[in-house]
């Protein structure tokens, strides 16, 4: 790969980012009568989808430290969307399990990444291989990997 195509590739790399913050920074209402932000209705779904988690390994789930979760969590318990539990055999343990709200949230947001999914396919991937996805996919997560490092660098 030349330098000139290395740097055109990270300029879209950003504008795309930059373009998919934009997009997940809207709030939206997934039939529930009231808008939740996208970290908010992930969080809903990692939830649902491993009920009687724990407010730490949701956080690690999800890439957030335990204070963040904590705060955003209690938003949603709020909200009506979650029930958080101390857990019988350890008074630090938090579980959270979904309520009626919250599963339909869940319900509505995965219905709406079906189609959102199924147009994403078709229009950047139809034409790749699944060993390019792979590739494509280990570049992205090695990318997270050393941007945790840097942050780690710069004590954030």
């Amino acid at each position: 790969m030349t330098a000139e195509a290395g740097i055109e590739l990270s300029w879209a790399f950003e504008k795309a980012f930059h373009k998919y913050t934009a997009y997940e920074s809207q709030p939206r209402d997934f039939g529930i009568g009231f808008p939740l932000t996208q970290n908010e209705i992930h969080a809903i779904v990692v939830v649902c989808e491993n009920e009687g988690i724990s407010l730490g390994e949701l956080a690690r789930m999800r890439g957030v430290t335990k204070g963040a979760m904590s705060q955003l969590v209690s938003r949603l318990v709020k909200k009506g969307l979650l029930v958080k539990e101390t857990a019988e055999h350890s008074a630090s343990y938090v579980s959270l399990t979904p309520t009626k709200l919250g599963r339909k949230a869940h319900d509505n947001h995965s219905r709406a990444h079906k189609t959102m999914g199924k147009t994403i396919d078709q229009e950047l991937f139809s034409d790749m291989s699944v060993e390019e996805m792979k590739r494509i996919t280990q570049k992205f997560n090695r990318f997270a990997e050393l941007l945790d490092a840097e942050m780690e660098k710069e004590g954030a």
